[in-house]
């Protein structure tokens, strides 16, 4: 069954999801067409139901991604990740063939798919990715009932402006809102390939409720109509967002 969780506004219906998918089923047949055609898909999957019936992953020795990986639940998210890749990757090809490669930095390349991005990101227990034939894309899952305002991190994650829309809400709503701004900022982050090389504090997004832009630190918009974004509440208690770069003039 396809389920989605609670979608913030959005300026349009590039980014098409979020969608719970399985090992198979329907949902990858829409994903691959929709990619294939210029769109963008995000899919999100619970570990219980995307790696059911596997065993527990060793540690890998040598080198690679996985080599950097200590626990089991790290371990058990790279496994994740990867199952659902390499299913996108089948499905965008539409021939039963695919395979997901590591590139700089851990970022995901599906091999085969030219023009295709793809971005991942996993919380606990649950694996979010992103594909778009159109343009750039960075994602990012979190848990929804994070401690973020009274723990500091607000300051650390907040503009001046931001500060100030967050003082005015209601104390049981700060960390909600808090932990959309967190994911809205990775995934740009991760859109752009700036990395916590880009400060938190150095950018920024309206309240939620309204068409999201990227702001300065004062408020003011700094981007324009070539982003998309979407933020949603997620089954289990997450909370995802994404950021999409469509070049002016493309065709989607």
């Amino acid at each position: 069954m396809v389920s989605a969780g609670r979608v913030s506004v959005v300026r349009s219906t590039l980014l098409d999801g979020p969608v719970e998918v399985g090992p198979e089923g329907p949902e990858w047949d829409r994903a691959g067409e929709l990619v294939r055609g210029g769109g963008t898909a995000l899919l999100y999957a619970p570990l219980e139901r995307l790696l059911a019936g596997q065993a527990a992953v060793p540690p890998c020795g040598g080198g690679g991604l996985r080599a950097g990986l200590v626990s089991a639940t790290e371990r058990r998210q790279y496994e994740g990740a990867r199952a659902l890749l390499e299913r996108l990757a089948r499905a965008v090809r539409g021939d039963g063939t695919g395979r997901v490669e590591w590139g700089v930095a851990g970022r995901p390349v599906l091999a085969g798919c030219e023009g295709v991005d793809v971005a991942v990101s996993c919380a606990e227990g649950i694996v979010l990715v992103g594909a778009s034939g159109a343009g750039l894309i960075g994602v990012d899952v979190e848990r929804a009932d994070r401690m973020l305002y009274g723990s500091g991190d607000g300051r650390r994650v907040c503009t001046p402006y931001e500060l100030v829309s967050l003082a005015k809400l209601a104390p049981p709503e700060r960390d909600a809102e808090l932990a959309r701004l967190w994911t809205l900022k990775e995934a740009y982050r991760k859109a752009v390939g700036w990395g916590a090389g880009f400060p938190f504090g150095q950018f920024g997004f309206g309240p939620d409720g309204r068409p999201v832009r990227v702001q300065r630190p004062d408020g003011t918009a700094a981007r324009g109509e070539e982003w998309e974004f979407r933020s949603a509440e997620l089954p289990g208690g997450f909370r995802m967002g994404a950021a999409l770069f469509t070049p002016r003039g493309a065709a989607v």
